[in-house]
């Protein structure tokens, strides 16, 4: 069973959480202490090779049930048994860097998987390291979709093609946004290195890009894919991913443009009865202060769980009466973890939380 499978084995079903989107990052911070926040704690000192990265991007992030599609097209082939980078370049699958891997020589993490894409091969040639861009209709040169191409205007589906023109390449919509926040995050942690090989290329789509974000926000899937990905890279999620207003506030700034944060991590029964709530300085540094407010007197027990599932350490396991309680944040090692509050009544909450 990979880490994945079980975390949410244990989390999501044990614990019946609703889904968990938004997770504010840095609120406190703005401008150059928040770019220099966000790389220094969100930069991997390294990341996969690119043979083992291509395996894990097939065998197992983007695998589902044993087929893997084409983030650009949809299309799609089932993976087979062997070796997953293979079987996936001879059935016409590989990897795509979002931000063009030539611009990110000099980082020593070119294959940072928060980066790559399963693609069609064509497509990934064709996109070559064009900048993204909403394209006319009337303008588009190519259009892909499932295995084909082609140079007229579709009739039908049109959402499910890219597009592509000499010098500028638009995803289908239903990936806009996660290009963006891919973008977003390879930049925040990489800029230097992308503006020393290519000046100016983040910024001639930054407005794009800011529009995508917003047009298309993060859905459960891309956000169980991030810690994924976490798993194999020091725990460390996208953080464009787990907080939407994080783009806004670095690179939207001059923009019109404003998310707005869906449900943090309540449970139902939290939402029904609302006697425990969980909450926490994100990212936490040691010695802050877990706090566990309850409305009404409560037997809790307090427990922290790792991103692979394991039971960490039990910080509460008592009655405590209604208001307000704090608990020290000391001596974790891991870089994220899972705070889960249960009631004896059986109500629960969880929160995710990522470490300084």
């Amino acid at each position: 069973m990979s880490k994945y499978h079980l975390l949410f084995a244990l989390l999501l079903t044990a614990f019946t959480a609703q889904a968990q989107f938004h997770q504010p990052l840095f609120t406190d911070l703005e401008g150059e202490e928040l770019a220099d926040a966000v790389k220094d704690f969100f930069r991997p000192n390294s990341t996969p090779g690119s043979d083992f990265a291509r395996d894990v991007l097939y065998a197992d992030i983007y695998n589902v049930n044993g087929f893997v599609s084409c983030v650009y097209t949809g299309f799609t082939i089932n993976l087979g048994n062997g070796d997953p980078s293979q079987n996936a370049f001879a059935a016409g699958i590989n990897a795509e860097h979002t931000m063009p891997r030539s611009f990110l020589e000099g980082t020593g993490n070119e294959f940072d998987l928060h980066n790559l894409y399963p693609t069609r091969i064509n497509v990934n040639s064709d996109r070559s390291n064009f900048p993204f861009a909403d394209i006319p209709d009337a303008q588009t040169d190519n259009w892909y979709y499932l295995d084909f191409n082609q140079s007229s205007v579709p009739t039908a589906n049109i959402d499910l093609y890219s597009e592509q023109i000499n010098g500028f390449f638009e995803p289908r919509e239903d990936h806009k946004g996660n290009a963006a926040r891919a973008m977003f995050y390879t930049y925040a942690v990489y800029g230097e290195e992308i503006d020393g090989n290519a000046p100016q290329y983040f910024e001639s789509q930054r407005q794009t890009l800011c529009e995508w974000h917003i047009q298309d926000p993060a859905d459960q899937i891309e956000y169980d894919r991030t810690y994924l990905i976490g798993s194999y890279q020091e725990d460390l999620p996208n953080p464009f991913v787990l907080d939407c207003t994080l783009a806004t506030r670095m690179f939207c700034q001059d923009l019109e443009i404003e998310c707005t944060p869906p449900m943090t991590s309540n449970t139902a029964e939290t939402l029904q009865k609302e006697t425990v709530s969980l909450t926490a300085a994100n990212p936490i540094a040691e010695g802050d202060f877990i706090n566990l407010k309850l409305t009404e007197s409560a037997e809790i027990k307090l427990s922290v769980y790792d991103m692979q599932g394991n039971l960490v350490r039990i910080l509460a396991n008592d009655t405590f009466a209604a208001g307000t309680q704090s608990f020290d944040f000391q001596g974790f090692g891991a870089r994220v973890f899972i705070l889960v509050a249960e009631t004896g009544r059986g109500e629960r909450e969880y929160l995710k939380v990522v470490k300084f």
